[in-house]
């Protein structure tokens, strides 16, 4: 098996190193994981640092694009890197893994299974409601084949709305506003019969004062920080941010990401009061329903080989 892991990147630096690193650590002999790094960094000097501490091999490349958004990160790729391996996942800069099967499981449950996508569910198709229902993917988090990534690309794109135009895409049904990755999956639902699996979501880390909830704990397989962009944009980071987020992201960037601010990090998780449950997306009929007791079963047996 192969994954091409697409890391989006945006003046994250202490990220970076915690993302890599923790993809470099659970690497399994029979798995062959490439990374590409999309920096959208504006800064020249922050663009030599990265060069400088990730040099670029047969396993890592480093992709330079104007700042248009993580879905604009897939289409560019999709266009203009060619991509050898089986499988592609998309993560965020600050999506941790922190499980040796964090790859393995999804990419073998799309193996084994008629499922297209394996991932988090982005919650937001009821913003789009005029567009009738789809069932859109998480970009900071979800794993397909290589092919299913690159007709969604051409078809539609991931690129949102205000972008669109630098990636003529083959379809330009959309109407209105478009999130990242929105117009990729509502094409997708509309014109394909592609099922889909989403994790539970059971924890969290805590709540910044303006930008809401951070630390997402799923299912055992990544850690999503959050606000990986956001909390370089806001105007005030103490007032918007909180002095516990920036805390823990002073110290990631003077310490790193060891193993044990990993473990003291996932001490501090609370639970959610609506844990969000693993979840099924039919593309035939178009309805979520919840996975059976041998499907569970399946994705839990495979985390554990």
């Amino acid at each position: 098996m192969s994954c091409t892991v697409i890391i989006f990147h945006f003046e994250s630096l202490a990220y970076l190193r915690a993302v890599v690193r923790q993809i470099l650590k659970y690497q399994r002999d029979d798995l062959l994981v490439k990374i590409i790094i999309v920096d959208q960094s504006p800064d020249e000097s922050y663009i030599k640092a990265i060069y400088a501490e990730f040099p670029v091999n047969e396993k890592l490349h480093i992709v330079r694009t104007s700042p248009f958004g993580s879905g604009y990160s897939v289409d560019f790729v999709m266009r203009h890197v060619p991509i050898t391996t089986d499988f592609i996942c998309t993560i965020d800069v600050d999506t941790i893994p922190i499980h040796k099967n964090w790859l393995y499981a999804p990419i073998r449950l799309i193996e084994e299974t008629k499922f297209t996508w394996v991932g988090v569910h982005a919650q937001i198709e009821s913003a789009y409601g005029h567009m009738g229902d789809f069932f859109c993917m998480c970009q900071h988090y979800r794993i397909a084949r290589t092919e299913t990534y690159r007709n969604l690309s051409f078809k539609a794109g991931f690129t949102k709305n205000d972008h669109r135009h630098r990636i003529t895409p083959e379809n330009n049904e959309w109407r209105g506003w478009s999130d990242d990755a929105v117009v990729a999956h509502w094409w997708e639902d509309k014109y394909l019969q592609h099922n889909k699996f989403t994790l539970a979501v059971s924890h969290f880390l805590g709540s910044a004062p303006t930008e809401g909830m951070y630390g997402r704990y799923t299912d055992d397989l990544v850690f999503h920080f959050g606000f990986s962009y956001n909390w370089k944009m806001v105007r005030d980071q103490k007032a918007c941010m909180g002095d516990e987020y920036l805390e823990w992201m002073r110290r990631m960037d003077t310490d790193g990401l060891t193993d044990e601010l990993i473990e003291e990090i996932l001490s501090k998780k609370k639970p959610l009061v609506a844990p969000i449950p693993r979840l099924c997306w039919d593309g035939t009929n178009k309805s979520i329903y919840a996975p059976n007791t041998e499907l569970n079963e399946l994705f839990d047996k495979l985390k554990a080989e």
